[in-house]
């Protein structure tokens, strides 16, 4: 009677996840935890951020993350996927340019039209780099399972 989701549903609720949360680790070894966007391609998670911002110092200082999505108000509901792992940036312009893609299709309806954004936002998000998260641990659970072990 565990919680833990199969490998397919864990994969399928990252995949439609509209956020995550991306956490990296100061200087003085303090995580920090902010939400992203985000997509899932071939067993990792890939971000985009400024190539100024303060993530792309953190995981180049040091690169343990940890990533995590949950759903569900009502506790039977409860389910989430916390990942361990560790993140570098995507130099691959291929890979980058189908990432770029999933993140501009996945988010389409969800971003401000950079006309109606000022210009210094507009000037801040134009350098954009790549975040990969490879996973090494998965913790995943699903309280809904209870219910249906519960039923048989």
């Amino acid at each position: 009677m565990g919680i833990t989701m199969s490998d397919a549903d864990i994969w399928r609720m990252l995949a439609t996840a509209d956020k995550g949360v991306f956490v990296s680790l100061r200087k003085s070894g303090a995580p920090i935890a902010l939400p992203v966007w985000f997509v899932v391609h071939e067993q990792s998670i890939y971000l985009r951020t400024p190539a100024r911002s303060k993530k792309i110092a953190r995981i180049t200082a040091d690169d343990r993350v940890a990533f995590l999505v949950d759903d569900g108000r009502a506790w039977a509901e409860l389910r989430g996927i916390h990942i361990s792992g560790t993140a570098d940036t995507v130099d691959d312009p291929q890979l980058s340019e189908v990432i770029a893609t999933l993140i501009d299709t996945k988010y389409a309806g969800l971003r401000t039209a950079s006309s109606q954004r000022p210009a210094a936002t507009n000037n801040h998000y134009a350098d954009r780099r790549l975040i990969r998260i490879k996973p090494d641990q998965i913790m995943s659970w699903d309280n809904s399972l209870l219910r249906q072990a519960a039923a048989r």
